[in-house]
């Protein structure tokens, strides 16, 4: 389900735009005779399968929907008129008779019609300009087209996410019709949606996954409710700002208190869960692709190998890996780097600081990273990780991800804390610091910034190192037995 409570995906993955037909137009119908009267709704075809182009056509389709219920509205109208009475010509006995008014739509329709009497001409009435109310949904789209360009698309959708799910309690109306209420029943709906919904539940809407979620299935985190509450929050200032007459307490809503505990932090890869990752067949050699725990001969040389190597031995984050261009893997000063940048529309960066030169660790050179690079190139590769399927926000972080997942399943490596693949990123950051590297030639490497105290406190901080000494402080990610193991072996795209 989409954006639009009106949007839906059916059985053969083509999402639909279905819309009521108004009240007052079905009335208009049945009185003139109309076989349409019995059609109480319009579905009509974005011919899309993905969920953006589907918003996208979906919008176009509403506006269309609403320009068609206006222009029989009008019709039709019309034809009341023009039936009534008052086109009599003789003399009658002095009488009224009223036309009955026709409420408007959330889309310009004609306006109220006036008594009108037999002995007075009945005007041409002209439709009056209105203008349709937006609703919420396209006023949502207008805040974060202005507060939050640039942001990466995983929060982008978690915001998005955010307004499908009170939209779909509360419906898509015009801001004026908002209450507490509405508000207060999304808050009371949230801590039941699934946990990754999306994934567990695909083509179901948020309620409907709540709904068929068993009892005993895993809900979102306090933690995840109270951001989606912060999320609703935010917009509703922003309303208030933008909008006259809508009051911010609207959508300000309490968050909900975190059991002790509840919290998890992402802890980094022990020296020994790198050894057995790095050290398993799946990275060293194995029997064939459907027997990766064996060891053998076959050697898996493609993003489900160069993925992991990369964020063990960099430290960016999964996204800034799987976005990266041929063209990003540079030369600088005779330092072999990455060009983490967001160029492309298609790249997304966390933030300004993110965008960086990280200078690659001698474990990826002897590994065959840059042979691997140049073969991407001779087959006219524009993504150094073409082979991995994008998601419908164009990343292809998830599916790399969810790769790394399944082999640490497999190897019963799991931990107190949560994460998968950016475990690497914290255990790099625990290596450099361990080894004495300074915190601006850390933060320089995976792209914080020093003025946030907080991520100091995480990770280390701070950036614009001379590229050679940024060159040293990677190289100080040694993850002692594990350090080389992922380097046997030859670097070609597949086995």
């Amino acid at each position: 389900m989409g954006l639009e409570t009106n949007l839906h995906r059916r059985a053969n993955g083509v999402y639909y735009v279905c819309m009521k037909v108004p009240k007052v137009l079905r009335e208009l119908r049945a009185a003139k005779g109309l076989p349409e009267a019995k059609q109480s709704e319009i579905w009509k075809s974005t011919g899309a399968r993905d969920l953006a182009s589907a918003r996208r056509c979906g919008t176009v389709l509403r506006g269309e929907l609403f320009a068609d219920f206006d222009a029989e509205l009008m019709r039709l109208s019309d034809a009341a008129l023009s039936d009534s009475p008052a086109r009599v010509s003789e003399p009658r006995a002095s009488r009224s008779v009223a036309i009955p008014a026709v409420p408007r739509l959330r889309a310009p329709v004609l306006s109220e019609s006036l008594p009108v009497t037999a002995h007075d001409p009945v005007p041409c009435a002209a439709p009056r300009p209105s203008v349709r109310p937006q609703l919420l949904s396209e006023l949502h789209e207008a805040y974060l087209a202005e507060e939050h360009a640039g942001i990466v698309s995983s929060s982008l959708a978690s915001r998005r996410a955010t307004l499908r799910l009170f939209i779909e309690v509360a419906g898509d109306r015009p801001l004026d019709e908002y209450t507490r209420e509405h508000a207060a029943a999304f808050r009371r709906q949230l801590p039941k949606l699934p946990k990754d919904a999306g994934r567990h539940f695909p083509g179901f809407s948020d309620l409907q996954a709540i709904e068929a979620a068993p009892s005993d299935f895993p809900r979102i985190t306090k933690k995840t409710v109270n951001d989606r509450l912060s999320i609703l929050s935010a917009f509703g200032k922003w309303l208030e700002r933008t909008q006259s007459g809508f009051s911010s307490e609207t959508f300000n809503l309490q968050r909900f208190k975190r059991p002790k505990g509840e919290k998890q932090v992402v802890k980094g890869f022990t020296d020994e869960e790198v050894a057995r990752i790095l050290g398993c067949p799946a990275f060293t050699g194995c029997r064939s692709e459907k027997d990766q725990q064996t060891p053998g001969t076959y050697r898996i040389r493609d993003y489900r190998f160069w993925v992991p190597m990369l964020a063990a031995y960099t430290g960016a984050r999964l996204n800034e890996i799987t976005q990266l261009r041929v063209e990003d893997v540079v030369t600088v000063d005779g330092i072999a780097c990455l060009s983490i940048a967001d160029e492309h529309e298609a790249q997304s960066l966390k933030s300004a600081n993110a965008r960086r030169l990280v200078p690659l660790h001698s474990a990826l050179l002897e590994a065959g990273f840059l042979t691997y690079v140049e073969q991407a190139r001779l087959r006219g590769w524009e993504w150094v990780f073409e082979d991995v399927e994008p998601d419908r926000d164009g990343r292809r972080s998830w599916v790399a991800g969810k790769r790394f997942r399944v082999l640490l399943e497999r190897l019963e490596i799991g931990g107190e804390g949560r994460g998968g693949l950016h475990r690497f990123r914290h255990a790099a950051v625990d290596r450099m610091r361990t080894a004495g590297a300074p915190r601006e030639s850390i933060a320089a490497v995976v792209g914080h910034d020093v003025a946030d105290k907080s991520i100091t406190d995480h990770y280390g901080t701070t950036r614009g190192q001379a590229l050679d000494t940024l060159a040293k402080t990677v190289e100080k990610i040694d993850y002692a037995n594990g350090r080389r193991l992922g380097s046997v072996g030859g670097a070609t795209i597949s086995s």
